[in-house]
This record gives structure tokens, sequence and C-alpha cells, in this order.
């Protein structure tokens, strides 16, 4: 268990941040927003502590965790996610790429690397 980031903790992590604190925040509060938005307590049902109180009676997801209590897999796909929207402000408007080189990237936020850490699929699909 995590806590999300904030600007001093995605700083330490991510050196290409947006260097403007009010900027950074709105990224980052958009890059959460995503993240709690597609796991939509998925996480949260899936653990016991969490998600049960002392009685055994289910706690319906109150739309956050609880501090200290963030999923590393969220944490990380907010991470993700910040730097997918940061990276889609800077696309060049004319062909959507990253990068003047010969090499480009092509972000799209919340893609399904992203969507695939904060939600695992099964490794096998379903049956039936």
């Amino acid at each position: 268990m995590a806590d999300w980031y904030t600007l001093e903790t995605i700083r330490a992590q991510w050196r290409e941040a947006p260097s403007n604190d009010d900027v950074l925040q709105q990224v980052l509060d958009a890059s959460k927003a995503s993240v709690l938005v597609y796991d939509n307590g998925w996480s949260w049902r899936r653990d016991p502590s969490l998600s049960v109180d002392g009685d055994g009676n289910t706690i319906d997801f109150p739309g956050d965790y609880p501090e200290g209590k963030v999923p590393s897999s969220l944490v990380m796909g907010q991470r993700a996610q910040a730097r997918n929207l940061w990276n889609a402000n800077r696309v060049n408007p004319q062909n959507g790429d990253v990068g003047t080189d010969t090499f480009t990237l092509q972000p799209f936020p919340l893609d399904w690397v992203i969507k695939q850490i904060i939600r695992p699929k099964s490794p096998f699909g379903s049956f039936g």
C-alpha cells in the first residue's frame, strides 16, 4: 500500500515533470481522477482489510482510498497517466507526434498498459 503522488514525491521520480507547480498539480489531479474512475473500487473490493469492517459487513467504496492504503498499482498508474497527459499536451498539432527526430511518440491517455496496471485482466481470459 502507498499514497497518491504529491508535488514532492513525483518530482523525485519524474525529472521531466512540468516545472510549474500549478500545472503539475493539475496533471496529478487529472491522472488520479482517471485512475480512480477506471479502478471504480475494483482494488477496494479485492482487499478485505479495506472492504470489510470488524463485524464482517461489506463497506462500500467511498470514492478514494484512505491515506496510506492506496494500492501500489494505482499509484503506479497515476504516475504513468500523468506522464501520458503531459506528453499529450505537448504533441505536434499537425501530426499528433511528440519528438522531432526519426523516432517519435504518439501518446494515448489511459492506454491499455495503464489499464492493465490498474485493473489486471486474468492471464487466461474467462471461460463460459
